[in-house]
Parts: C-alpha cells; sequence; structure tokens
C-alpha cells in the first residue's frame, strides 16, 4: 500500500534525471585575512548521486580541503547537498564548485569572486547620501520661503 498518491497514480515523481541547481554564499561576512567557511549547496536534483570539485583562481583544490554534507531528501523526492571549503580570504580571489550529475551535459559550475568595500565605495556613498539630504534641506527651505511671500502678499 503506497502513502504517497503520486506513487500510488504510478506517476514518474520525481522526474528522472532531474538537474541540479547550486549556490555558492560564504558562511560569513568576508574579510580579507579573516578564516572563513565557502558553502557549495546542490539542490533539486535526482537520482542521488553528484560529483563537486572546487578550484581556486582555476586550480584545482585538494579534496582533502572540502567537506560534504549527506544528501538529504526533498519533499518532491529529489534530493540535497553541500559542500564546504574553509579557506583565508585573498584579494581577487575566485573560487568556482563544479556540479556533475548524469542530468547534466556539461558539469554546472559556480564562481564566486572575493570583493571588498573599499574607502572610495564609502566615500562615495557619503557624498551621495550628503547631496540627497542637502536637496531635501533646500526643498524643505524653498517651500518654507514661499508660504511665507504668501502669508504676506494676503495681509
Amino acid at each position: 500500500m503506497y502513502n504517497d498518491p503520486r506513487a500510488a497514480k504510478g506517476e514518474d515523481y520525481p522526474r528522472r534525471g532531474q538537474s541540479p541547481t547550486s549556490i555558492i554564499d560564504p558562511k560569513q561576512e568576508m574579510e580579507l585575512e579573516i578564516p572563513n567557511t565557502l558553502i557549495c549547496f546542490v539542490n533539486d536534483f535526482h537520482p542521488p548521486t553528484v560529483n563537486m570539485a572546487w578550484t581556486r583562481n582555476g586550480r584545482p583544490l585538494d579534496p582533502s580541503l572540502v567537506s560534504q554534507t549527506q544528501y538529504y531528501s526533498n519533499s518532491d523526492f529529489s534530493f540535497r547537498i553541500s559542500s564546504h571549503l574553509d579557506f583565508t580570504p585573498q584579494e581577487s580571489d575566485v573560487f568556482s564548485c563544479s556540479v556533475d550529475h548524469i542530468s547534466l551535459k556539461a558539469p554546472l559550475t559556480r564562481f564566486w569572486v572575493v570583493e571588498l568595500h573599499t574607502d572610495q565605495q564609502l566615500v562615495e556613498t557619503a557624498v551621495c547620501v550628503g547631496g540627497v539630504i542637502l536637496g531635501l534641506i533646500g526643498v524643505v527651505t524653498g517651500l518654507w520661503f514661499i508660504m511665507k511671500a504668501n502669508k504676506s502678499c494676503q495681509t
């Protein structure tokens, strides 16, 4: 007896050869020279077998530097897994996580680039915010003078 209505109807669910999706994100906010972890999350694939590989600046990383979770099932019977890479970010580093699955014609590769918000970007943002504030003050002051002029004309 089947508990799942889809299985009872004989539906092909999940689809055979369901292709994965993937994303890469750091575990914590990134700072240069501060150890961190990159997570490559792979989701929505079936059957539950994927090969994952990491590169740093185009060079393959030793698999011993990487840890991987077990396969977890989703409510739609597809699977998910994640791979974790401990690293210390350097300026201009480019990391990639490639996922190979039977449903893919070529490995699915995602890239993550070390990007920093520089002091120059902070200055530009501060100048922009200051300009907007001064503009609003100008508008309010202009409206005040217009209202004052209208009052004096009416008396």
